[in-house]
């Protein structure tokens, strides 16, 4: 019995982790979104004739600023994604071995 409730904790603590991926995949695709607007601005804001005058550069380096950033936060989310799927993959190694040891026991104890 303390398998099966052990197993079902660890059951939900998994369906957790997969929730919270399903949101980190979300914000992930939603900060590229962001960051290709970025881009598409910033390429229209540099080929816009007319004067290049000082407010004209300042926009164009406010969004180039911006972009960077976007790319660090990113990066930074993609860094922390791989290392969710590591502890996501030994947990997952981890609840194997442990239905497999609960199919050993039942099958000793039937």
């Amino acid at each position: 019995m303390c398998y099966c409730v052990e197993m079902q904790t660890e059951k939900q603590a998994a369906h957790e982790r997969i929730l919270k991926l399903q949101q980190d995949l979300d914000a992930k695709q939603n900060l590229e979104l962001e960051i290709q607007t970025l881009r598409g601005k910033l390429e229209v804001m540099k080929h816009m004739p007319g004067q290049r005058d000082s407010e004209s550069k300042k926009k164009v380096d406010k969004l180039a600023e911006e972009l960077k950033d976007k790319g660090k936060q990113l990066e930074a989310m993609q860094t922390w994604g791989n290392t969710l799927y590591i502890e996501e993959r030994r947990s997952n190694d981890e609840i194997q071995h442990v239905r497999k040891e609960l199919i050993v026991v039942s099958y000793h104890i039937i």
